[in-house]
């Protein structure tokens, strides 16, 4: 209403770009957020038949299910492993590749998970932790140590692989988990546009308001520019109210730091835990 030349669509257009601009002006204390992933302890029941040439695999003695698809299968004696692209019954199983082995049956076998997806939201990875923070590795230095993935046990290491097909983080975990394991993981969340009228922001509204006021009198002072003396004030509110926004977040970033620095004190103490949950050992 501040400025009738311009059309509803544009200024949704302008408020959305401040949007995202603003939240990565800084890393806002709002933007922080945590989830955990349970990884998969490998299915070794009953045993295999495979022939060389072939994506097919039966079982016998075998309850597969649909949840192993993308999971990787081994023939135990092996070093190579095959994904798995389909799972037709509790008995059979199509591989993504040919089997390159020898042909075979009543053959022991593994069917593990080592990459797994993160949550949709979860932008920039702070840190991953089980029991202990994990320590980022590259794909490069684990093949180098263990090419064929047949190290098991609890996590140690984390590897960044990009997206998976809907767009979400992927990380291989190392060694291959040995069991069901939670795993904690702390990251910087990313936002989506807002597209409907009752969308609410994770920032302060009087903040973009005030920004994509700045766009707005500036697109229409290109042809009025009686509104070039409102966009040197909206500059200076923006400022202000930005200003006013950065202090209200420093002060929480402040008291939660507190906290953290507390914790993070027991927790280079070995003996704390010891004491306090000999269990957790």
């Amino acid at each position: 209403t501040q400025v009738p030349e311009i059309d509803g669509t544009t200024i949704i257009n302008f408020v959305n770009r401040r949007y995202q601009s603003l939240l990565r002006s800084r890393t806002w204390s709002f933007l922080k957020d945590r989830a955990v992933l349970t990884t998969v302890a490998p299915y070794e029941t009953g045993t295999v038949t495979v022939t060389n040439g072939s994506t097919a695999v039966t079982g016998d003695g075998t309850s597969w299910t649909s949840a192993m698809v993308g999971r990787q299968f081994r023939v135990a004696s092996l070093g190579e492993f095959y994904e798995i692209s389909a799972v037709g019954s509790a008995t059979s199983i199509t591989l993504r590749y040919a089997y390159g082995g020898d042909s075979g049956s009543a053959q022991a076998y593994s069917i593990f998970q080592h990459i797994y997806s993160l949550t949709a939201t979860a932008k920039n990875i702070q840190s991953i932790t089980y029991r202990f923070p994990l320590r980022e590795a590259t794909k490069a230095s684990l093949d180098r140590v263990d090419s064929e993935r047949k190290s098991t046990g609890t996590p140690q290491w984390f590897v960044y692989l990009g997206k998976d097909s809907s767009g979400y983080q992927q990380i291989e975990i190392h060694p291959v988990p040995a069991a069901a394991y939670v795993i904690r993981y702390e990251f910087y969340k990313s936002v989506s546009d807002m597209s409907l009228p009752d969308d609410s922001p994770i920032i302060r509204e009087d903040l973009i308001e005030a920004a994509a006021l700045i766009d707005c009198y500036r697109y229409a002072a290109r042809n009025n520019r009686d509104y070039l003396p409102l966009l040197g004030d909206a500059r200076m509110e923006f400022i202000a109210i930005k200003e006013e926004a950065i202090g209200e977040d420093i002060r929480v970033e402040s008291q939660r730091n507190c906290v953290v620095d507390v914790y993070r004190s027991a927790e280079a103490v070995s003996s704390f835990w010891v004491d306090h949950d000999p269990g957790i050992l």
